[in-house]
């Protein structure tokens, strides 16, 4: 019975530091975005790489053409486009 007991603390340990932990993760977060630095995946649209988009789209290139010549997702670039990347 002892070793089921420890068991079952060793498990509440490791789940209370895991939350704890966790949250210090997302409080440093929180101070980093009030700071305003970037927290998250960087974008593969360079404002260099958006501007040469624009420029191809505008001179009648297809978005999935001008995905193809830049070497960016056609997905990525859609949103870059319209402003939401």
């Amino acid at each position: 019975m002892a070793y089921k007991t420890a068991v079952a603390e060793g498990i509440l340990v490791t789940v209370s530091r895991d939350v704890s932990h966790g949250e210090k993760v997302r409080e440093g977060q929180d101070r980093a975005r009030a700071a305003g630095v970037h927290v998250g995946r960087p974008s593969r649209i360079t404002p260099r790489v958006l501007e040469l988009a624009r420029a191809l789209v505008d001179g009648g290139a297809s978005v999935r053409g001008a995905a193809r010549e830049l070497g960016v997702p056609i997905s990525t670039l859609h949103r870059a486009l319209r402003g939401t990347a």
